[in-house]
């Protein structure tokens, strides 16, 4: 499994690369509250895997240390940037307000099932 994570990381890193543009002050503060929501996501996910009574629905992320865990959302984070940069302009702010949106949802769900089940 972490051969074929690294293989796809390594592709998409090198298809994105090659057509990015930097961002602008807006969409850099965009993707910064998208990666303050990830370490939301990373924290929850972190104690729902003490947890006994949660169970994963990420399969990369089923049975996974804590250290992969954060592994898994700093790669997929750079990626999402890279991804960003090259995004035509004109798209990025809903992309990004899209990404920040699900993130959010997720860390929400993410809360209730722990409240509930830990």
């Amino acid at each position: 499994m972490k051969k074929w994570l690294l293989i796809i990381t390594l592709c998409l890193g090198t298809a994105v690369a090659s057509a990015t543009e930097p961002l602008s002050t807006e969409h850099e503060t965009k993707q910064r509250i998208f990666d303050g929501v990830t370490v939301g996501d990373a924290v929850t996910t972190i104690i729902g895997a003490g947890c006994v009574a949660v169970k994963e629905v990420n399969p990369i992320l089923q049975g996974a240390s804590p250290a992969h865990i954060v592994g898994f959302f700093v790669i997929r984070n750079v990626l999402h940037k890279q991804i960003t940069e090259s995004i035509p302009e004109e798209w990025r702010t809903a992309w990004l307000n899209t990404s920040i949106g699900a993130q959010s949802l997720v860390v929400l769900n993410n809360v209730a099932v722990l409240a509930k089940h830990c």
